[in-house]
């Protein structure tokens, strides 16, 4: 008896440590998609600044298709956190002056809400520190 409460302990202890790991690895990966989207966005938007000497906030302009969760293109003017693309786990914006942000939506995650910000000639970075030490280092 005593042997098999070991055995359910050590278990218990291993899972304790692997969980956390697992859904750090998780959030990776998700963060790993939205920066190649983010450097998508980011490529087109440096194509339009060497055609008009300047960047734009309008998904319109850009040569780059984003679809949205209804499955529309990401068009117009950005207003807000307005694009919500391929698995839904990020909502992508054009700011003014020129960023590009991507808000992780699912709050379900051991994260919480978070925004991944590219600004140009800067790395990407999270408006949360431990999102940053976590998933970006």
């Amino acid at each position: 008896m005593i042997e098999l409460l070991v055995v359910v302990l050590i278990v218990g202890i291993l899972a304790a440590v692997a969980i956390p790991q697992y859904y750090k690895v998780v959030e990776r990966s998700r963060v790993a998609v939205a920066k190649s989207k983010l450097d998508a966005i980011a490529t087109a938007q440096e194509v339009y600044l060497v055609k008009y000497g300047k960047y734009t906030d309008n998904w319109d302009n850009l040569e780059v298709e984003f679809i949205k969760a209804n499955g529309s293109k990401c068009s117009g003017t950005a207003t807000g956190l307005n694009c919500i693309v391929g698995d839904y786990d990020y909502c992508f914006a054009l700011s003014s002056p020129y960023f590009i942000l991507a808000q992780r939506q699912d709050a379900n995650n051991p994260y919480g809400k978070y925004t991944l910000i590219y600004k140009p000639n800067e790395p990407i970075t999270c408006d949360r520190p431990d999102c940053t030490k976590d998933l970006l280092d």
